[in-house]
C-alpha cells in the first residue's frame, strides 16, 4: 500500500523463485521489469511466467554509470515496436555530465516513463550516486520535458488544434472562372482554384 510498483531488477528476471512470490502475492500494481542488457527471450520468458498484465518495460542499464554511447536508446524503439506494454527509460550517465539530451531523445523515441536518481550531495560516494543529479539540476531537467511536451504537441493527424483548422481552411478552393450554364461540362477552362474569405 505504501508503493505505486514493484520492480524486478534485470538480473531477477529469470529468478522464478521472486517471480512466484509476486504471482503469489495477486499484486494489481504496476510492476517495473528492468530489461537494460536483456533479449527478447529474456523479457518474454519473464512476461509469460509473470501473472499480469499492469507491465512497464524500463530500458537502460547500470554498468557505474551507463556511458552514453552504451546507452543504446535505439533499443526504446524495438520495445515500442515488439511489445504492448508502456516504457520507461532509466537514465544512469554520468553525474557530472549534461544528460537532459539522453532524457530528451528519450521521449522522442516514445517513453511513458523515466527515472532519474537525486542526490542531497552531488558526487559524494553513496548508493547510486554515479548518476544521481541535485535538485535543482532535476528541476531544470523537469523544465526541459516541460518545453518538449509543448513542442511535441500531438502525434494524431487528424486531430487539429484550432490553429491548424484556421490554416487549414485557408486551402485553395474550386471557384467558376466564368459563369457556367445549367448543362454544361466543369472543364478546367470554367473552374480554378482560389484562395478565398468563408
Amino acid at each position: 500500500e505504501y508503493t505505486d510498483a514493484i520492480e524486478i531488477h534485470s538480473i531477477c528476471l529469470n529468478d522464478v523463485l521472486f517471480l512466484n512470490q509476486i504471482n503469489n502475492s495477486e499484486t494489481k500494481k504496476m510492476i517495473v521489469l528492468g530489461v537494460g542488457g536483456r533479449t527478447n527471450t529474456d523479457i518474454d520468458f519473464c512476461i509469460n511466467y509473470l501473472n499480469s498484465d499492469n507491465l512497464l518495460l524500463m530500458s537502460g542499464f547500470q554498468s557505474f554509470p551507463t556511458q552514453k554511447k552504451d546507452a543504446n536508446l535505439g533499443k526504446i524503439k524495438s520495445l515500442r515496436n515488439s511489445y504492448d506494454y508502456p516504457v520507461g527509460y532509466a537514465d544512469h550517465t554520468p553525474w557530472d555530465e549534461d544528460d537532459s539530451l539522453m532524457v530528451l531523445t528519450s521521449l522522442a523515441l516514445g517513453v511513458d516513463y523515466l527515472e532519474k536518481h537525486i542526490t542531497l550531495i552531488k558526487g559524494e560516494d553513496r548508493a547510486d550516486y554515479y548518476s544521481a543529479v541535485s535538485k535543482k539540476e532535476f528541476l531544470n531537467l523537469r523544465k526541459h520535458i516541460a518545453f518538449y511536451q509543448l513542442i511535441y504537441g500531438n502525434d494524431k493527424l487528424d486531430l487539429l488544434s484550432h490553429k491548424e483548422i484556421t490554416y487549414k481552411n485557408r486551402e485553395r478552393k474550386i471557384i467558376a472562372l466564368n459563369d457556367i450554364k445549367k448543362g454544361e461540362l466543369f472543364s478546367c477552362s470554367n473552374i480554378g482554384y482560389s484562395v478565398v474569405d468563408k
